[in-house]
């Protein structure tokens, strides 16, 4: 989702937090609600931090895996994780 939150689409996200608007302070406060305000943007967050080993992996099938749909897809997916390198980790 890029588009901005509605009120009630805000009021939903406050409502879920743990111990709802009770728990703003005990429980999670104002740095969770907006990580979760966030996410509900841009979605969940990404963890990129086995990018080099799937790279690794992806370029040791291309060159030890015969078969031309086989090498195809391999061959797409080393270039999506390259242009995720590239991008700085963003899909």
């Amino acid at each position: 989702m890029t588009e901005r939150l509605t009120e009630v689409q805000i009021s939903d996200i406050w409502n879920a937090m743990p111990g709802g608007h009770k728990g703003f302070l005990k429980e999670w406060g104002y740095m969770q609600f907006a990580k979760a305000i966030e996410e509900a943007i841009l979605g969940p967050e990404k963890d990129f931090s086995d990018l080099d080993t799937l790279k690794a992996e992806l370029k040791w099938c291309l060159e030890n895996n015969a078969g031309p749909r086989t090498e195809c897809a391999l061959r797409w997916a080393l270039e999506l994780v390259e242009e995720m390198e590239e991008k700085g980790g963003e899909a």
